[in-house]
């Protein structure tokens, strides 16, 4: 998995969570962090939906594990 092989090497680890009201935006938000496309119409999300986004700052990986 991600956080394991980043682990040796890895700068930061950040776990970030997002909640709120169903229909607010919270997977839109990850996905546009992700840099993924708009969804006009997307399904709720009915359990935890765990991703990784890795970036690098300074020639450092950083990887942030969003919930």
């Amino acid at each position: 998995d991600l956080e394991n092989r980043a682990n040796s090497n890895l700068r930061a680890l950040f776990k970030i969570a997002f909640v709120g009201d169903v229909f607010v935006g919270k997977t839109t938000a990850i996905r546009a962090l992700k840099g993924d496309t708009f969804q006009s119409e997307t399904r709720p999300t009915m359990s935890c939906d765990l991703q990784y986004i890795e970036e690098m700052r300074n020639g450092k990986p950083y990887l942030f594990q969003i919930w």
